[in-house]
């Protein structure tokens, strides 16, 4: 199953026209069309009765829409979040720092972090030397 067939699905489902999905979609109509069959083809049975100007969902179209819409929204979230990521637009960081350094030794560490990178979430860790290694290692 390909994410370009469930976003065809999705629209087809939406617009119940193969001429308004694919519109929709950016594709030539016989292009969603051919993936439509496709994913019917490997879902096991058609998910569309096709009738002159009445295209409506089958059963098993109604069943799997809610879990095919359940994967699109994932997929975009997915995506949202990794090119976040890449942005640093919301990366975590990790700092831990020994009980025994003053917290005036990292401030000015913290505030130029915060202003040239918004979008990191800093957590803090105040532990001794023992446990920051032991939680370095464990990859915490």
């Amino acid at each position: 199953m390909e994410m370009h067939q469930v976003r065809y699905f999705l629209a087809l489902s939406r617009t119940l026209n193969f001429t308004r999905a694919a519109d929709e979609c950016n594709v030539a109509q016989p292009s969603l069309t051919r993936a439509i069959k496709l994913l019917e083809t490997e879902c096991g049975g058609p998910l569309f009765h096709r009738e002159r100007q009445n295209t409506h969902l089958t059963e098993m179209g109604r069943m799997l829409h809610p879990h095919l819409s359940e994967i699109f929204e994932a997929a975009l979230s997915t995506r949202r979040l990794a090119q976040e990521y890449s942005r640093l637009g919301r990366t975590p960081l990790r700092l831990g720092i020994m009980s025994t350094v003053a917290p005036d030794e990292f401030i000015d560490l913290i505030g130029a972090i915060k202003s040239r990178h918004p979008g990191i979430e800093l957590h803090l860790s105040d532990s001794d030397a023992k446990s920051l290694r032991a939680r370095l290692v464990e990859g915490q």
